[in-house]
């Protein structure tokens, strides 16, 4: 468990990285006190996807959670 900063305030994260070596990278977190998952991935090995998806998550909250 890591904690990250969101528009919405401080909160608790969980999640999974990984790189291929075919050259895929990836990103899951899942937010459970925000009800959110996020999954992203790359063909770009040395992506960091993990920034992407927290990204994601706070674009995704800043627009009070609609898709």
């Amino acid at each position: 468990l890591e904690t990250v900063d969101l528009p919405s305030g401080r909160t608790r994260i969980a999640g999974h990285a990984s790189r291929t070596l075919e050259g895929a990278s990836t990103s899951f977190l899942t937010l459970p006190e925000r009800d959110l998952v996020v999954a992203v991935s790359s063909n770009i090995s040395f992506a960091d996807m993990k920034s992407v998806a927290l990204a994601v998550a706070r674009i995704f909250e800043a627009a009070g959670g609609e898709p």
